[in-house]
């Protein structure tokens, strides 16, 4: 009887654990002058996995993930692969605000194109609201120095399972690649 229990326990917490809902938090911000992106992401608001920036470099996307540490991805490899979002199915968009900080406010483009932004905001925050039943927020600052900032946020839900049926999936993607390289070489 005792073993009934132990398996009924051990199923449920299984199912427990890869149903619970996980909030991932995701942190933007791009520097035009410097010429850098840095992000941030966060489980629940305030457990910090990882984080960094990412700059543009003549090979590549250079992303740094710490002060010795950096990954880059060629400009060649990133044009032959086209994103799947098709595997991002089981992640939802929850939260998404955003902050653009516009500079040089004497010259008429950009007065034109911060007028642009301020139009389409809603637009796009109602049309998010009924598509993705998220929040969309989006700000303007304007200011006198020449400058382009933009800081995004954003808030975004999934479960333990999604993210064990995707990895499962790029691993088979990955093998049966790997057999048709194989089977043509042999």
């Amino acid at each position: 009887m005792d073993e009934l229990y132990v398996c009924i326990l051990s199923v449920g917490t299984a199912a427990f654990v890869l149903l619970f809902p996980i909030t991932a938090d995701l942190n933007f911000h791009l520097d035009a002058a410097e010429r850098k992106l840095y992000f941030g992401i966060l489980l629940y608001g305030n457990i910090r996995l990882f984080g960094g920036y990412m700059e543009p470099r003549r090979e590549g996307i250079a992303v740094h993930l710490s002060q010795k540490k950096a990954v880059l991805f060629p400009y060649a490899q990133m044009l032959k692969t086209r994103p799947d979002l098709n595997k991002l199915h089981g992640f939802r968009l929850k939260r998404f605000t955003q902050v653009i900080e516009l500079g040089a406010t004497d010259r008429a483009g950009i007065l034109m194109l911060a007028a642009a932004l301020v139009n389409a905001a809603p637009v796009l925050g109602n049309a998010a609201r009924e598509a993705l039943g998220c929040r969309l927020r989006s700000d303007i600052l304007l200011c006198k120095k020449d400058a382009f900032r933009l800081t995004a946020a954003a808030t975004v839900r999934f479960r333990l399972l999604t993210l064990l049926i995707l990895f499962i999936k790029i691993a088979l993607e990955a093998f049966i690649s790997w057999l048709k390289t194989n089977r043509s070489t042999a």
